[in-house]
């Protein structure tokens, strides 16, 4: 009963950084398309795309360190040497 309990939540860890990382490139490529086409205005946005750039980078990591959660959460019940 507690094997089931940690997969589960292994599973669920995973899902979660899953989709963060999902949310995170489906905002960062709508801000993206909408900075783009500001280009066509205004000129030059390089400030504005380094910005989203590691907007993105910190919704990457966020979902990255959930996932390597669920592989430890996941280790602990299935603990191998490779």
């Amino acid at each position: 009963m507690v094997r089931e309990i940690i997969e589960t939540a292994s599973t669920v860890v995973g899902i979660i950084g899953g989709v963060i990382i999902l949310w995170g490139v489906l905002l960062i490529t709508l801000r993206l398309l909408r900075l783009e086409l500001k280009r066509f205005r205004q000129g030059s946005i390089y400030h504005q795309r380094e910005t989203l750039r590691h907007q993105l980078g910190s919704y990457l990591l966020l979902g990255l360190e959930f996932l390597i959660a669920a592989d430890i959460i996941g280790t602990i019940v299935h603990p191998t040497l490779k």
